[in-house]
């Protein structure tokens, strides 16, 4: 009998070490399509988004979980408003041409605008020019300095304030000067042309600069992916797991991957779905693949406010994002709400190498908060303090850390297998 529990010891942490080698391996198979040229960053345009949707579709299928808006339908129709640039911005700095995404971006609500050998002055920390910028481009520093901040009336701090300001003094465009660029997605314009300028180009006190860009707005429609793995004991009970699976797109030619915000995320959705279909839990896991994240959380309010479950019948949720880069333990969002399962979630993390868990109220910042605002019990689970570019063309698959990605789906299996 000793002999038999010591071969099970051995053996059956090596049968999950070989499961979890495989789900990571399909895994790295799943990212990899998710961040290439097909899905051209999961965006509205082109349509990545579309491309993404039916890969997870077909996923889905390929391991026999079922549609989960109606009984042939995977599809939760999501329609949102979108301002895009359908062509890569140019910017042309003293003669030298700057590299979109890696120099310089459109902030998201930049309209079309043009133009050439246009005169250009640094500005910097100047909070009222001491000339007119008429007619000029206005180069200013994104962050004031506190003593030139508390020099300016409250409603006049801010950047967009300070932007406007040059518009009304005549600038023709403003470039601001950032020390990372970061892009997004709105539905909005401004009314003269601004873009984000990396603090690390180089700029003169006065020169000339080049610029075009072209833009366009438009409802998008697109979808939540929804799938349903039939519980075994308590079908009618449900547990919830999300990842939004869009992303920020292209700037014509040039695209976000979006490889740990969301593909991580998304390929642990599609791992869920392989290690749940071949052993089902009690009660029945919506597996749900939401849309416009990035616009707005438009997916996941869309879901809420005309499910296709009855949500009184969902006993958790668990948002998964941005899952493969972190140094420091995991945070639950949602923790401070929901205690038994954080006090469940802190008991089993260590099993996993993961010696620290924090908390924190829930927010507007993901997939889970309009869940929670509805009654639903959840977390948005998320390792911490991860190094990976966030929002960037940098944010590819090959700087990802998959041992953070392993301990984070072990985490997220074990706990909804664990709860009560």
């Amino acid at each position: 009998m000793k002999l038999v529990l010591l071969l099970l010891l051995v053996v059956v942490p090596t049968l999950c070490a070989q499961d979890w080698k495989a789900l990571t391996d399909s895994a790295r198979a799943d990212l990899a399509f998710l961040t290439s040229q097909s899905c051209k960053g999961r965006g509205y345009l082109p349509a990545g988004d579309r491309v993404a949707a039916d890969y997870i579709r077909r996923v889905f299928r390929a391991h026999g979980v079922a549609p989960g808006v109606t009984a042939r339908d995977f599809d939760q129709p999501v329609s949102l408003r979108v301002h895009l640039f359908p062509a890569t911005p140019q910017v042309v700095l003293d003669g030298a041409s700057l590299g979109c995404g890696a120099q310089f971006l459109p902030h998201p609500e930049c309209p079309a605008g043009g133009g050439a050998t246009i005169p250009y002055r640094l500005m910097g920390d100047t909070a009222f020019p001491l000339e007119s910028p008429r007619g000029s481009v206005v180069i200013i520093n994104e962050k004031l300095p506190e003593e030139v901040l508390r020099s300016l009336p409250e409603e006049e701090r801010t950047l967009p304030a300070r932007i406007e300001r040059m518009r009304l003094l005549g600038a023709v465009a403003v470039f601001v000067r950032v020390p990372r660029l970061v892009h997004s997605i709105s539905e909005n314009r401004l009314p003269i042309p601004v873009f984000m300028l990396d603090s690390a180009v180089p700029v003169r006190e006065r020169g000339v600069i080049d610029f075009n860009v072209a833009d366009t707005s438009f409802l998008a429609e697109t979808s939540n992916i929804v799938g349903v793995i039939r519980g075994t004991r308590a079908p009618d009970s449900a547990v919830v797991v999300c990842a939004h699976y869009d992303h920020l797109g292209a700037l014509g030619d040039v695209y976000f991957p979006g490889a740990n915000d969301n593909a991580s995320g998304t390929a642990m959705l599609l791992a869920m779905a392989r290690s749940i279909s071949r052993k089902p839990l009690p009660y029945t896991v919506v597996l749900l693949a939401t849309t416009g994240e990035e616009a707005g959380l438009h997916g996941s309010m869309a879901f809420v406010r005309n499910p296709p479950i009855d949500l009184a019948k969902v006993r958790f949720l668990l948002n998964i994002d941005m899952t493969a880069s972190g140094a420091d333990g995991v945070m639950a969002q949602g923790g401070v709400e929901n205690e038994a399962e954080f006090a469940l979630l802190q008991r089993i993390a260590p099993r996993f190498g993961i010696d620290t868990v924090r908390k924190r109220a829930n927010s507007p910042n993901s997939d889970q908060y309009f869940f929670l605002r509805s009654g639903v019990r959840g977390f948005y689970l998320y390792p911490f303090a991860g190094l990976q570019p966030y929002h960037s063309i940098n944010d590819r698959p090959e700087t990802l850390e998959w041992n953070v990605w392993t301990r984070q789906g072990q985490l997220v299996l074990a706990l909804l297998r664990e709860l009560e």
